[in-house]
This record gives structure tokens, sequence and C-alpha cells, in this order.
């Protein structure tokens, strides 16, 4: 399905951008420009939003975009959490426990209605705290301040689907879902445009009037399966934007594409994830001392010259230098440096609190740069002593389905459970720090993959998040980073920049804050 509240891989989500718009989006420096809102008007403690509509703006299919447009779409995505996780975005608008199913419904709500007949019958009420006005005009009344709001709107995320998208039960339709329409710079070529694993196709969508007007005539996206196939016809013309550059050209590729070339910071921090019991458990010392071990063997400097011609910077702290807050000063980072000797001091501290002699298991995604990987594992051997494998899996969804436990024939024969260390990036939605440090660490982040939960680091993020200094938002945000740099519940690999090429017929290639192309600029000969 390809709608903006399901667009969670990066292929997905930056096709979604294209099909749709929402209130307002992010420009090349991440700054709020308004979309289809007229205005964003916050109250003093950024508990209410005022919302206004440009008027008489049309969907591709030719009808309206109104306020029960984002009602509708924002309720449905919350209704369905669990499959899409990015309506976590929308926890903090009143009635989202009842909408999303997770309280009991104690109260009806006038001011809204249904647009299907039957739609209170079958599905949980819409988010009571989307107050329609007018047709164009709504309120959006939130559960706790969040100053940050306005930079999750400009997100495609919270992008209006129209209503022909539902069924007469309230619900997408798969037919929608496979050939979506929205009010976008673009609008599929043709029904059946999205050809699986093989292309999609798009065209200018004539009823947009925003800021994002197409400069092109049109967008096909190809899906490869061999990244050094695709910069093959790079180089040959036959490919006109290649921003997933396979790691063996990164070395090369400047000198064979010349002004044709360029690279730039992006929104992904990648941390490295370790298993979420046993020695390594978060919340233990001895954990803690293990995975400050593992951090303290990587030379992230040598292995990122290594496997990416030195584009990708060694991690300072738990954010990218994209978003204000990121500092190389943390206090504590040097756990994020290389140091043998310090490593194996922590090491042997963890071994006093409880001795260990079993193997480091680490994850290599094949179709990913994932080469790095093998280098990491040999570090940590010869830095430790200890044994280290890599287990190779295809893709990431593979990974996914692998990562807690494995079967694995242990030294003296038994068989047991092996569980994977691995590495993920996270891609910040929205600029600031707490695009980071909410959903990979609050207790209820959505990418919270190790469990972490700390109602001392919680607290300072719901006490920024509702701060209307940004500079005093920042402060609050910094001292939870420097409980995770205590705790470390992942650690830190890196700051990736991304590297882009284009052919001989194409001009005006550039990257967004998140470091993905700017599609609607380009223009073609």
């Amino acid at each position: 399905m390809l709608i903006p509240s399901a667009a969670t891989n990066i292929d997905k989500a930056k096709i979604a951008a294209m099909l749709f718009s929402g209130l307002a989006y992010l420009d090349e420096k991440g700054e709020v420009k308004n979309d289809i809102a007229q205005a964003i008007i916050p109250n003093d403690n950024c508990t209410v939003y005022d919302i206004e509509l440009t008027a008489d703006l049309l969907f591709s299919d030719g009808t309206k975009v109104d306020a029960e447009s984002f009602a509708r779409t924002w309720s449905d995505a919350v209704r369905n959490v669990e499959t899409r996780p990015e309506a976590s975005l929308l926890t903090v608008i009143n009635g989202y426990d009842v909408t999303s199913g997770a309280a009991p419904v104690v109260s009806t709500d006038s001011h809204r209605r249904p647009p299907a007949g039957t739609r209170e019958n079958t599905l949980t009420p819409d988010l009571a705290g989307v107050e329609i006005v007018s047709s164009t005009r709504f309120k959006v009344h939130l559960s706790i301040p969040t100053c940050d709001f306005v930079k999750r709107l400009a997100t495609p995320f919270f992008s209006p689907l129209p209503a022909s998208a539902f069924d007469e039960n309230g619900k997408i339709s798969a037919d929608f879902g496979e050939n979506p329409f929205g009010y976008g710079p673009y609008m599929l070529a043709r029904e059946g445009a999205w050809e699986h694993d093989s292309q999609l196709i798009l065209v200018p969508n004539e009823h947009y009037r925003g800021p994002r007007r197409a400069r092109n005539e049109g967008i096909s996206f190809k899906f490869y399966r061999d990244a050094h196939e695709a910069y093959r016809d790079l180089q040959n013309d036959a490919l006109d934007i290649n921003d997933n550059l396979p790691s063996a050209a990164l070395k090369t590729y400047k000198d064979q594409l010349g002004a044709r070339a360029t690279s730039g910071p992006n929104a992904v921090a990648d941390y490295l994830v370790f298993p979420l019991d046993g020695h390594f458990a978060v919340g233990s010392e001895e954990g803690r001392l293990r995975r400050a071990a593992v951090s303290l063997c990587l030379n992230r400097v040598d292995l990122s010259k290594m496997y990416f011609a030195g584009l990708f910077e060694s991690a300072t702290d738990f954010v990218t230098p994209v978003v204000l807050g990121h500092t190389e000063n943390l206090a504590g980072n040097e756990v994020l440096k290389f140091n043998v000797a310090q490593a194996k001091a922590n090491w042997a501290a963890a071994d006093s609190l409880a001795p260990w002699d079993g193997e480091i298991a680490m994850a290599r995604v094949d179709n990913e740069m994932g080469e790095w990987v093998d280098g990491a594992a040999g570090q940590i051997r010869s830095c430790l002593g200890v044994r280290v494998s890599v287990k190779a899996f295809p893709d990431r969804v593979t990974l996914e389905k692998n990562v807690k436990t494995m079967r694995v024939t242990n030294p003296d024969g038994s068989v047991g459970a092996l569980q994977l260390t691995y590495p993920a990036g996270w891609r910040a939605k929205y600029p600031g720090m707490k695009g980071y440090l909410w959903p990979n660490f609050a207790t209820v982040g959505i990418a919270n993959r190790v469990g972490y939960s700390n109602p001392e680091y919680d607290a300072l993020l719901y006490q920024a998040g509702g701060t209307v200094s940004e500079s005093e938002a920042v402060k609050l945000y910094t001292q939870a980073e420097s409980l995770l740099i205590r705790d470390l519940p992942v650690v830190p690999l890196w700051h990736e920049s991304v590297a882009v090429g284009w052919s001989t017929k194409v001009a005006g290639v550039q990257l967004d804050w998140q470091g993905l192309v700017q599609y609607w600029r380009v223009t073609k000969d």
C-alpha cells in the first residue's frame, strides 16, 4: 500500500512525498513552509493549533481538499497504528487512545460526522482532538504541550487522502493502495503505473497549486536489485539520477562523473544494537561495560575510510549534524573513540561481574553497504581476543525476522540460542533532536529496539517538547543525551552522508536537509 502513513521505508517515503502534500513541507534547509495550509497558529503553550487551509484546492481526482480530509485521514492512521507505526506522531492529539482502540469510548463527539453511513458502527470514533470549524479551518487539541508539532505537520505522513480512498466501511481500499492519488506535485501516470519490483511512473499533477510545482514532465522510479547495475546505467546515461551508489563506487564516482556528482550530510544516524538479554542486556552493569568495550574497539575513522571513502563521520552523540543541538563535546562521549586499553579494561570488569566465554554474532545485510561489518568484526576480535562471527542476510526484512534468536551449535555440541548484534539506522522524519531521541530511546518509542526505559530520560523529553524556546529545549535534550551516553542502550556508529550522481541529460539536482533529491526541481533536456 503506497500511502503516506504506510510509507515507512525510504524508497516509499520519497515517492509518497511526490504524490501527496500536507499542510506544510520542509524545505532544503529543514525549515517549515506552508503548502496546503494558509496559516498554522499555536496558542501560547502549544496545546492548540489553529489551522486555516488555502481555499479551493483539489485532489488529482478533482474532489475538494478540506478540513474533513485531514480529520478522516489522521483518524484512519491511528486506527491502524499496529501496521502503521508512524501514527505515533499523532499520540499527542486528544482522543488518540480511544481512536487507536487502546482505551474505551467514554463520550461521543458532537461536532464530528462520519464520512460513510455505517462508519460509526464499524470503526472506533474519529480523533476527538481534531475540531472542524469550517471546510477550510480546523483546530488540533493536544494532550500535552508540544511545540515541535508544526514540524511534524510538515512531514508527508500528515498528508490528507481524498474521500474516494475509503470504501463503504470507512477503510482505505486495496485498489487505492495500489493506485494512490492525492494533492501533490505528481500523480500516477495511469492505473497500474506502480509496477512492483520494476518501476513507478509519475506525471505532473495539474491540480497542484503549491510551492513544489514540477519543473519536469514526469519521473520514472526504477527499482534495481543490484546497485552495481544501477551505477553502470548511470554511467551510460540509461539512468538519470542515482542516489544509492554502491560502496565500491564511493572512492571513484566523483572522478568518473565530475560535475555530475555531489555529496552531503543526511539525516541518518547509525547505531549498533545488541541482544536484549544475557551478557549484553540493557539495564545491567555487565551489559553496559561490554557494550562500551565493543564501542571502544571500533576504529570508526578507519572503517569509514575503508568502506565509505571517508564519507561517514564518526558519531559523537546520538543525533546528526543536520539538526540543532548536535554536539561533538557531549560529556562522556570518550566511549565512542577508539581506545584498545580502555576496551580491555571494560571487558575485564564485565568478566569480574559475570564471566563469559561466548561468541559475538554480528549481522551483515548484503543488499545494503554492509561490508564494513566484516572489518568491524575483525577489529573487535583483535581488540578483545573473543570469538566474533558474521552472519549474512540478503536484506533487512530477512534480518528482522531472525534478529531476536537464531539456533547455533555450542562448543560442547549442544544447540542453543545465539542472539545477534546488528546495525540499525534511523532517518529523522523532521528536524530536531527529538526526531532521534524520542522514537529510538523513549520508553514508548516506536524504534526502541532494546527496551530502554528511563523515567528521568522520558521526563526530560516531555519537558523539552513543551518548551517554546528552541535553545532551552536543546539544553534539556542534551541532558537526556548525557543519560544515553552513560547507559549506552545502543552504540552510536556514525553520521551518514549521501553520494548522488546524475546523467548528462538532467540539471538542477539538489539535496534537501535529509540528503534526499528534490525531484520536483530537476529539469531534463
